[in-house]
């Protein structure tokens, strides 16, 4: 299966309201309130513009319109993700602060240092070129700006040897280091990973 195919099968997969059924509203371990740890952690705050990248049905970038007052960008793979997140922006009154399209977060549509931040959550560990979405979350970060990322990690020391082989399948997660490695190779500074 090529990358296209694979992007398409997974966006695909996250459209699916069984999948909200299972995973919740938000789509990540951690819910909401890992998100507005994350929020916290970037010192979001009114006035700065954020882009949500594998924004799915809106969850994440409507809360940091209301509760943090940014203006948030929403780009997902999805069209049926797109639309639901449209509408959501449309029911909840942020539609004028909340924006979504569908597109590949290995080719971002918006222009060079246009964010003050960005966020990815539960969704790098499923991109096919992730050096490449790494770069581009590198391009449309103005100076200074701050990337903020919650996903799976693996540490495959600490588990036993029957359970690696599917622990490195599960969404290609890798390690907190590997991580870390590859933001670095996009050119962005990281704190010292713990693991």
């Amino acid at each position: 299966m090529n990358r296209e195919e694979t992007k398409s099968r997974c966006a695909d997969a996250y459209s699916r309201d069984i999948v909200a059924l299972l995973l919740g509203d938000s789509y990540h371990p951690g819910g909401t309130v890992l998100t507005r740890r994350l929020a916290d952690h970037l010192a979001l705050a009114p006035g700065l513009r954020v882009l949500d990248v594998a924004s799915g049905r809106g969850t994440t970038a409507l809360l940091l319109v209301d509760v943090y007052g940014v203006r948030s960008d929403g780009v997902d793979y999805a069209a049926a993700n797109t639309a639901l997140a449209r509408g959501a922006a449309q029911a909840t009154g942020l539609a004028d602060r909340a924006a979504f399209t569908t597109d590949d977060a290995e080719r971002l549509p918006y222009d060079n240092a246009v964010f003050d931040a960005v966020v990815c959550e539960r969704a790098l560990c499923t991109f096919p070129d992730k050096h490449r979405a790494a770069a581009e979350f590198a391009r449309v970060l103005k100076p200074g700006g701050r990337l903020g990322i919650t996903d799976v990690t693996a540490d495959l020391d600490r588990l036993s040897p029957e359970l690696r082989g599917l622990a490195a399948r599960i969404a290609d997660s890798r390690t907190l280091r590997a991580y870390a490695e590859l933001l670095v190779s996009a050119g962005l500074q990281t704190p010292s990973p713990a693991g």
